[in-house]
Parts: C-alpha cells; sequence; structure tokens
C-alpha cells in the first residue's frame, strides 16, 4: 500500500481503507446472508412448548430471529408496499 514517512518512521495508510471498505461490505453480507436464509415457504415448525409456528429461516432458529429481526421488517414493509396490501 501508500507509506507514508513521519519522524523517520514509515506508516501505512492501508488501516483506514481496510475500515471503509470493511463499513461499506458489512452491510451487504448483512442483507445477503438474510436473504440466503429467509424461508418464504410457510412451512410450520414445532416450538419447544408444543405450538407450530411459521418457519422464517432455513437454519438459525432463535438467533437468527434475533440476528435478523431488523432486517425482517423491513422486508415485510417493502413486500406489503409492492404487492399492494396496507
Amino acid at each position: 500500500m501508500y507509506q507514508v514517512e513521519a519522524m523517520g518512521h514509515k506508516q501505512s495508510r492501508g488501516a483506514p481503507l481496510f475500515v471503509a471498505v470493511a463499513l461499506l461490505a458489512a452491510p451487504l453480507l448483512y442483507g445477503g446472508s438474510y436473504a440466503a436464509l429467509v424461508d418464504s415457504s410457510g412451512r410450520l415448525e414445532m416450538g419447544d412448548d408444543g405450538v407450530c409456528r411459521p418457519r422464517h429461516y432455513r437454519y438459525g432458529g432463535h438467533v437468527a430471529e434475533a440476528v435478523y429481526w431488523p432486517a425482517r421488517e423491513i422486508d415485510r414493509q417493502w413486500r406489503s408496499i409492492t404487492e399492494g396490501d396496507d
């Protein structure tokens, strides 16, 4: 990468670039992983309490429910707008 000489020490400018790329890639990875895991087939899954609930994700269970809750809410709002349901 680029090298800057300051006070006799060479410093790399690679770290800020890495941080910028990581911050820009994080939302893409989050959205992509949500799209890969979401299950809109309407299958039911038996819960620990014996109640059948719709299965929202292919893998991850309760962890996926917690991690992808914001993405699911945005997805539900977007789908209701594009499908014409209010």
